[in-house]
């Protein structure tokens, strides 16, 4: 499809996750989860940056895009008059557990595993005791599909727990350890990071603040967020805790 997405019609919303996103069909016929305010504006940064980042990179996250609302929407479901709505095109998925990790391939569970270490991303936990992996794997092929980065870049993020909590923890000592497979996932992240100017500037001057008159700047930093993404070329980004 060519130009803007709009958002036709809201159907529900989504009983999985902590915003209960919105599902929505849109003018390309297709359903949509939809995050607005209700996610809060600094999620909606957060998926919109990592969301680029991770499929400059190859990982297997569903489109996604800004789509637009138009009034009648936005008067009926004020969480969606934000400037822009980040809209995931919905997939026929199954949540991944622990008996299928040994479906996925190896490359791409590092990869995964490098990627949200790099974001700084607490949310791919599963443990005997549960978790939350954002990890799903598609119905028709069993290959798998990357969710949801709201959590990324926060200050409490824990590298212990990262290490001995990701769904990928079996893979921390080659990503880290081995050298060739750091410098492979460098020139991935240097790569991806060619495309920070333009996924900066598509980032709707809405959901960088508080409120509709853009006197109040939400809490994200992006400049600051540039320079955390820049930390992977130093060598103590690659030292573990």
């Amino acid at each position: 499809m060519t130009g803007p997405l709009y958002i036709q019609e809201v159907t529900g919303r989504s009983e999985q996750g902590i915003t209960h996103p919105y599902i929505c069909r849109a003018s390309d016929g297709r359903i949509y989860f939809v995050k607005g305010l209700n996610a809060g504006e600094i999620s909606l940064v957060r998926e919109w940056v990592c969301g680029n980042l991770g499929r400059c990179l190859g990982l297997p996250i569903p489109p996604f895009c800004i789509a637009e609302v138009p009034p009648p929407i936005a008067q009926a479901y004020p969480d969606l008059d934000c400037g822009g709505v980040f809209a995931s095109r919905r997939q026929a998925v199954t949540e991944l557990t622990a008996s299928d990790i040994d479906q996925v391939p190896t490359e791409i569970q590092q990869l995964v595993l490098a990627f949200d270490w790099w974001i700084k991303n607490g949310d791919r936990y599963l443990t005997e005791h549960g978790g939350n992996v954002n990890l799903f794997l598609d119905q028709d092929d069993d290959g798998l599909v990357v969710i949801d980065h709201n959590q990324a870049f926060e200050a409490d993020f824990s590298p212990t727990d990262f290490c001995t909590m990701h769904v990928f923890r079996n893979q921390v000592g080659t990503v880290f350890d081995d050298l060739v497979t750091r410098a492979h996932m460098a020139t991935r992240f240097q790569n991806a990071m060619t495309h920070w100017p333009q996924i900066r500037a598509q980032v709707p001057e809405r959901w960088l603040y508080l409120d509709e008159h853009h006197t109040e700047s939400c809490s994200i930093d992006l400049e600051q967020v540039h320079n955390t993404l820049e930390n992977y070329t130093s060598p103590e980004f690659w030292c573990l805790p």
